[in-house]
């Protein structure tokens, strides 16, 4: 079993430890290796003769290897590790800021987070590689979309997505359509 961390905003890791976001989509970045057919794919079509080695060669794992959420973090004492995503300890840095006698807290971004640190881990239990907008509305809820946030717009829910995949990957990529890694976890315990 492989343990592979993953980044996350604030906000999403607090959904995945929560275990309302059971999924991810993540850009395939090519060239791709796939060592049983000795080639480099520049570009590909998943669906065909090299499906199974692009599926092995997913950077984040297999089915049953495990990702360990890197978030934004705070350790301002022996005891005590702060999550930003978690709205009680985002309120307890802010009340720290206006006491002088508190200690001084910095949040540490999350590409800095050390494995020990980690408060959620991840068991892959499927992995795909589709289009992104080839999302479905099940996807977008196991991306962390709660029930009735979109519904009174047509095509709320992926308007939805896009405004997420677009915060996160910038203006236009969401237009760009690119070939990503749909990524399905469950929360274990470690």
């Amino acid at each position: 079993m492989k343990e592979t961390p993953i980044l996350m905003t604030p906000e999403n890791a607090q959904k995945c430890h929560k275990g309302t976001k059971t999924q991810t989509r993540r850009i395939v970045k090519l060239p791709l290796r796939c060592p049983a057919h000795g080639v480099v794919l520049n570009s590909f079509d998943p669906r065909g003769e090299h499906d199974a080695d692009i599926l092995v060669n997913c950077p984040y794992g297999v089915v049953g290897d495990w990702l360990w959420v890197r978030e934004p973090y705070a350790w301002p004492g022996e005891e005590v590790l702060l999550y930003r995503g978690c709205p009680s300890d985002s309120e307890i840095v802010e009340k720290w800021k206006h006491d002088k006698n508190c200690p001084q807290v910095k949040w540490t971004p999350s590409i800095h987070m050390p494995k020990w640190a980690c408060r959620t881990w991840l068991e892959i239990t499927e992995v795909r590689v589709q289009r992104l907008r080839e999302i479905s509305e099940e996807d977008c809820y196991a991306e962390g979309l709660q029930r009735g946030m979109a519904d009174d717009r047509p095509d709320g829910l992926r308007i939805w997505y896009r405004e997420l995949w677009e915060s996160i990957n910038g203006p236009g990529s969401w237009d760009e359509n690119p070939w990503v890694w749909a990524i399905s976890f469950r929360k274990v315990a470690r």
